[in-house]
């Protein structure tokens, strides 16, 4: 994915360009006319974080990050108003780069998201059937097949030559 945005922090000042792949996110911006392009691995992330603004008319605005540990390289990956659509891409990013998803706690850190419980508890699965009966027979699957019958051998009758000095 590639798109322009404006960095937070230090980086403020011109928009980088950033592209993303499944390895690594490349940072490029130019700096009082230096071109830099930084390369941060995505192992580096910390997980695709939702972030929630709620406003006065009751609207609520999401966003959805590449979170990292230093402020100044976490990436908007989508902001919008639609709560449903952005839950979609929330999760599919994190399928795609392959990490955890995050959500902010009351405090305002990032804590990961865990799957819900299933719906019914796991029981203890049965226990297998005793076959003891059956224990000296063929095996299930080699009941269809035929026993193996060797061929006649023949016998070669001779004398073995030796090359001796």
């Amino acid at each position: 994915m590639r798109y322009l945005t404006k960095l937070s922090g230090a980086a403020s000042e011109a928009p980088a360009a950033i592209v993303i792949d499944r390895h690594q996110v490349l940072l490029s911006q130019v700096r009082d006319g230096v071109s830099t392009v930084l390369t941060v691995p995505i192992n580096s992330y910390v997980g695709i974080a939702a972030h929630f603004e709620a406003f006065e008319d009751g609207a609520m605005r999401v966003t959805v990050e590449l979170s990292h540990d230093n402020p100044e390289l976490s990436l908007p990956l989508a902001i919008s108003f639609d709560t449903d659509a952005l839950a979609e891409d929330w999760e599919a990013w994190g399928l795609a780069l392959d990490l955890p998803l995050l959500l902010p706690d009351t405090v305002g850190r990032l804590r990961t998201v865990h799957d819900a419980e299933p719906a019914e508890p796991i029981e203890a699965p049965a226990p297998r059937r005793a076959r003891g009966a059956l224990r000296q027979r063929r095996p299930r699957f080699a009941r269809r097949r035929k026993t193996g019958r060797m061929p006649r051998l023949k016998v070669i009758a001779g004398r073995e030559i030796i090359a001796r000095d």
